[in-house]
């Protein structure tokens, strides 16, 4: 049944229980109640009860279970699933990513860093909930983070909220559009 519907699926083994169980039924009622337990009630009519309570079972089941899915699915956070990689607090959010020869630094909001190895394309990849940029070929930064950008010795940094900076790389200057207005 992989890949049918649940509903496909639900018949099935409603079906299937009542093909099992319905005889079991039958034969419990003949052996407990003699031969006039087992003529009030004929197989057909075993195995129909069996398939409707299992369909009711299930339906109960399937009831039971929706609420309980949307409560865990409203506590739980959403995170990047970089975060999911390495030891960070779970209301941890990213700060900011910089490669490190083969492994990347990874900075949360609550200043803890963490290295592991990995390629910053694909930590970046990783980066699904916290909205941030790539600022240089080694460094990518969310935008709740960033200050604003400025000039230093003629070159343009990224200006960190924790007082730090970044360079930025020239082909990743109009990424920081949105910073020009911070700046200002």
């Amino acid at each position: 049944m992989a890949g049918r519907s649940e509903l496909l699926e639900d018949l099935a083994v409603a079906l299937s229980l009542s093909v099992i169980f319905g005889p079991l039924v039958v034969l419990l009622n003949r052996i407990v109640g003699g031969a006039e337990a087992y003529q009030a009630m004929g197989m057909f009519a075993a195995m129909g009860c069996t398939f409707l309570i299992a369909i009711g079972t299930i339906a109960l089941r399937r009831v039971l279970r929706e609420p309980a899915k949307t409560i865990q699915e409203q506590a739980q956070v959403k995170r990047d699933r970089l975060l999911t990689r390495i030891s960070a607090q779970p209301d941890a959010r990213l700060a900011r990513i910089s490669s490190d020869n083969h492994h990347i630094r990874i900075v949360t909001d609550d200043g803890e860093e963490h290295r592991i190895l990995m390629r910053l394309s694909d930590a970046v990849n990783e980066t699904d909930v916290e909205p941030g940029v790539c600022v240089h070929r080694s460094h990518w930064v969310a935008r709740a983070k960033v200050a604003g950008v400025k000039k230093v010795d003629g070159r343009d940094v990224v200006q960190l909220t924790c007082g730090g900076t970044l360079p930025v790389g020239p082909k990743y200057r109009d990424n920081l559009s949105f910073a020009d207005d911070l700046s200002a």
